[in-house]
């Protein structure tokens, strides 16, 4: 059965979270309304093409369903999205969800609200995305973290680390 905009703004949101796969599949998200959306399960999100998970609200994820996805979805946020994260969900991330997400598309106001803790698990490839910005704006402890994690380069990953060396003015300069 081909789905409509007309027959899923008929559904209760009940009958949203009763949805198969091959129907989700069929959905395109900017039929749904927020609380339909939101009645979404983690496991129906993970269902959703590519194309309809990009144009997907981030701001309308609830806390369920954006802790439960992996990495492997996050990745497929647009810039748009990845500079729509809320604080609530920046600080949410695990280790394993931002490996997927592309963190030089993070604003310089979002970078301070990533758990310390996070920064070390950022893989190389990401390591080589942040900026001299999000450098200058990292909190204290931030900073800190990534000088330390810089360092310990110095013995694992030589060239990684020669990379790396543009951002430590910016990581050694005083905080507010």
């Amino acid at each position: 059965m081909a789905l409509s905009r007309d027959w899923i703004r008929k559904r209760t949101p009940d009958q949203i979270k009763d949805l198969l796969e091959t129907q989700v599949k069929g959905i395109k998200v900017e039929w749904l309304t927020r609380e339909q959306f939101e009645a979404l399960t983690r496991q129906q999100i993970g269902w959703l093409p590519k194309e309809q998970y990009q144009k997907i609200k981030v701001e309308w994820l609830t806390r369920e369903q954006f802790e439960g996805q992996s990495g492997g979805l996050l990745d497929k946020l647009t810039r748009g999205q990845v500079q729509n994260l809320l604080y609530w969900q920046l600080r949410a991330l695990t280790s394993w969800q931002v490996a997927g997400l592309n963190v030089g598309w993070l604003t310089v106001e979002q970078i301070q609200y990533l758990p310390v803790s996070l920064l070390t698990s950022f893989p190389a490839m990401q390591l080589r995305q942040l900026t001299v910005k999000h450098a200058e704006h990292m909190t204290e402890d931030q900073a800190a973290q990534m000088r330390e994690q810089i360092e310990r380069l110095r013995r694992s990953d030589r060239v990684l680390w020669m990379d790396l060396q543009v951002l430590l003015p910016a990581l050694n300069r005083p905080r507010r």
